[in-house]
């Protein structure tokens, strides 16, 4: 990729001098802020809290069954980070917000302990 140098800023100005470049500015304006910030957001190290809001929770749950979770908020989205215990996983997951507004989680996990707890990080998306 060239570099950006006078002569070739002249000839980006003489091109948009034309009709044509007349019918894009809107176009290129828009385009040069969104890679604008794009390069500004690459540089500076964005980070996920940046771009989105967002808690991480601890809930002790049981297998297979609801849990609700007190959150400020509905939630966009309800990721399972880990499971704290060695030797267990999740086998599968789900989340809804029920008829009274609370938020309600349930964990098949893998090694499936019945009457046993599980120490779940959760990152909720708001």
């Amino acid at each position: 990729m060239s570099k950006i140098n006078i002569p070739r800023l002249t000839n980006i100005s003489k091109l948009l001098a034309t009709e044509s470049g007349n019918q894009l500015q809107e176009f290129i304006t828009y385009s040069s802020n969104a890679f604008e910030q794009i390069i500004r957001s690459l540089k500076g190290s964005l980070t996920f809290e940046d771009n989105f809001s967002a808690d991480k929770k601890t809930v002790v749950m049981y297998h297979n069954t609801n849990t609700t979770v007190l959150v400020d908020r509905v939630p966009d989205g309800i990721i399972p980070l880990r499971v704290l215990q060695q030797n267990s996983g999740i086998d599968s997951f789900d989340w809804f917000v029920s008829n009274t507004g609370q938020v309600v989680v349930n964990i098949k996990f893998t090694d499936a302990p019945v009457a046993e707890t599980r120490t779940v990080n959760l990152l909720i998306l708001y």
